[in-house]
């Protein structure tokens, strides 16, 4: 066995309906990771330990508004504490719905990618992975519109998108000297060959955007007929 990565996860959720039209959502969740890989780690095993606490409000102030609010406190062993919101709001008018919505995105590096190391076979090539202890954790905020048509045969929405992220993590490739000192004895080439070594960095900036349409018409009870259209636009700058 050259690895074995165990998860504990455990969590506690509570709805409670409110006066004046209010709907909250609270709860708390926590994860252990433990990773024992005594030739892929350089101390043998690693773990993490994350616990969060969140809430969500949902008004509903009249029929055809709904406004969502909402907070996420996430604490983890190795990077510390923050604190993450949301918002969106949806609107009703006649048969289309409107909805905008704005997040923010936490993520820190799991174990394997602050730790692990091994050599991964994909079709005729070769590649070495390698953990970076010196990540960061990502951080994201997230941007949406949504326009929808509910129609008695046609329905059709329109959603776009925009997700700008800083120290997106990523599994880049780098040269062999880039390979701390301590593993090259378990790189089994010197760059020169098929095996190509790659590691877990911190991207200086990312960007996503996008947009996504989809059209539905029923003509009878027994046909349907659909169909959907996807854009992504990327970009990333290490």
């Amino acid at each position: 066995l050259q690895s074995d990565l165990q998860r504990v996860m455990a969590g506690l959720k509570g709805i409670f309906y409110l006066p004046h039209a209010h709907t909250l959502n609270a709860g708390a969740e926590y994860r252990y990771d433990y990773l024992k890989a005594p030739e892929r780690t350089e101390t043998g095993s690693a773990s993490d330990q994350t616990a969060a606490l969140y809430a969500q409000d949902e008004y509903n102030p009249t029929a055809w508004l709904n406004v969502t609010a909402g907070l996420r406190l996430v604490d983890n062993r190795n990077f510390g504490v923050r604190l993450t919101p949301k918002v969106s709001t949806m609107l009703s008018a006649g048969d289309f719905r409107f909805r905008m919505g704005w997040s923010q995105g936490f993520k820190t590096p799991t174990v394997k990618e602050l730790h692990y190391r091994y050599l991964h076979v994909m079709g005729s090539s070769t590649f070495f992975n390698i953990g970076n202890l010196n990540l960061r954790p990502q951080t994201s905020n997230y941007w949406s519109a949504n326009v929808e048509y509910r129609g008695r045969r046609l329905t059709a929405s329109v959603t776009g998108y925009l997700n700008r992220l800083d120290r997106m993590i990523a599994l880049v490739n780098v040269p062999v000297g880039e390979i701390p000192a301590g593993i090259t004895t378990a790189y089994s080439g010197d760059g020169s060959s098929n095996v190509q070594a790659r590691m877990y960095k911190n991207m200086d900036d990312a960007r996503t955007c996008g947009l996504d349409v989809t059209l539905s018409y029923q003509p009878t009870k027994e046909l349907t007929l659909g169909c959907a259209y996807s854009y992504l636009d990327t970009k990333a700058h290490l």
